[in-house]
């Protein structure tokens, strides 16, 4: 019994050193492997140090954030319009559906107010509206400052300590733009009143006796409501249905040309001086 347990206990000692020898062979071998023959893993630590490290990839820049007046451009019949500012192009497109409104609604009032008042009563009461707001707010502020036992101000101290301050650059430039249009115009109209062209001076004073004709039966501010309710429909309605109205404005045209052409045909004046 003795010499079985003796021989036990051999047995298992060969395994264990068949196992250590096992084992370190195939330590040997994977450090062959990784770090190549003769090279310990410090060494190969170190040719990893020394592996240049690829530069940092150059990304694009994200891009910026969206204004808050999105870029309105009028097109078809309409493009003249791009003249104008972009903020005014942004509001009678109604880009910002809230935002026109706003405008729209503060128009309205602006003139059923000259409506019913003169304009310097309407200056006065607009100023005497925003010192009612103004001091509605204050009030409200200081009060919930106090019940909450927090520092009382002004609610508008920062804009009370900055200063309010025009360019003098830019007052410069817009004055110099101005000047040069009023000299165009009034170039412009005395050439046309002292009739250096006579086609343009009947033209124009055409369109003077349709002015006086509109404005004999309409008043100024009738005009000015027709004007903005135009601005604000015309333009987002036309930008919805622009392909609609072009081809029925085309199909228009073209119905009118044909008709002129047959009239010209049809009238001895007006077909010889065309042959001549």
């Amino acid at each position: 019994m003795a010499q079985e347990d003796q021989s036990y206990v051999n047995v298992s000692e060969s395994g264990s050193e068949v196992a250590n020898a096992t084992q370190s062979a195939t330590s040997e071998i994977s450090d062959s492997e990784l770090y190549g023959e003769g090279e310990t893993p410090a060494e190969k630590t170190s040719h990893v140090e020394d592996v240049p490290t690829a530069p940092p990839s150059s990304s694009p820049p994200p891009p910026a954030e969206s204004s808050y007046i999105v870029p309105t451009v009028a097109t078809g019949y309409l493009s003249y319009l791009n003249v104008l500012h972009p903020t005014i192009l942004y509001i009678i497109y109604w880009r910002d559906v809230k935002f026109s409104a706003v405008v729209l609604g503060v128009c309205l009032v602006l003139l059923l107010t000259l409506v019913v008042n003169t304009v310097l009563h309407t200056l006065v009461l607009l100023l005497l509206s925003f010192m009612v707001v103004s001091l509605t707010y204050t009030v409200s502020k200081l009060a919930i400052d106090s019940f909450f036992n927090r520092e009382i101000r002004n609610p508008f101290s920062a804009y009370l300590n900055s200063e309010l301050r025009i360019p003098e650059g830019e007052i410069l430039e817009w004055t110099k733009c101005v000047v040069q249009e009023l000299n165009c115009t009034f170039n412009c109209l005395l050439q046309l009143l002292l009739f250096k062209n006579v086609k343009s001076s009947l033209i124009f004073g055409l369109l003077l006796w349709i002015a006086s004709s509109i404005t004999n039966s309409l008043s100024f501010l009738n005009i000015l409501f027709t004007l903005v309710t135009v601005a604000f429909s015309v333009p987002y309605v036309y930008s919805r249905f622009q392909s609609k109205i072009d081809d029925t404005v085309q199909t228009v045209v073209g119905q009118v040309s044909q008709i002129v052409t047959k009239v010209r045909d049809h009238i001895p004046v007006i077909g010889k001086n065309k042959k001549e």
